[in-house]
């Protein structure tokens, strides 16, 4: 029996079809972070680290319902955080953006990272690692205008973030 079979074409193959483009996931920060060096507050007994946030805020900002001043000053926020502060903006973001790589702060305890000796330049080395955590947030289209972000850097109760 003969039959006159047609061969079948392949319609595209992977490697036919074009080339999709990047999605850039970073930016340059939408916000202006600066992080103050560390200082000691408390006494012997109860004593910890904080830094001092300087943030300047984006004007396309809308912060607690309101856009932000289209003067620097009406966007400029000093706050004072702590390391845990920091821990617990990371897990609210965590929590919100599931499936998405967020920036981490350091572990607590930089000696097993560095060989650093000086406790000063243990803190100064968290001090940079935790403002990058902030300016990767802020550089970042997804979620630099989460509003457990924004908070963390303008709201001056520093009992809300324990």
């Amino acid at each position: 029996k003969s039959t006159n079979a047609t061969p079948v074409k392949v319609k595209k193959t992977i490697a036919d079809l074009p080339k999709p483009e990047p999605v850039l996931l970073t930016s340059d920060p939408v916000h202006t972070i600066e992080l103050s060096d560390p200082y000691k507050v408390g006494d012997i007994t109860n004593s910890f680290i904080e830094f001092q946030i300087t943030t300047t805020l984006s004007p396309d900002t809308i912060l607690r319902g309101n856009k932000v001043g289209v003067y620097e000053q009406d966007r400029t926020f000093i706050v004072k955080r702590r390391y845990s502060d920091f821990r617990w903006l990371y897990r609210q973001l965590q929590q919100t953006y599931w499936g998405y790589i967020i920036p981490s702060p350091p572990d607590k305890s930089l000696k097993n990272l560095f060989t650093i000796s000086d406790h000063d330049k243990v803190s100064l080395k968290r001090k940079d690692l935790l403002l990058n955590m902030l300016i990767k947030i802020a550089s970042n289209p997804h979620i630099q205008y989460d509003e457990n972000y924004l908070e963390f850097l303008t709201n001056q109760e520093a009992q809300k973030f324990s």
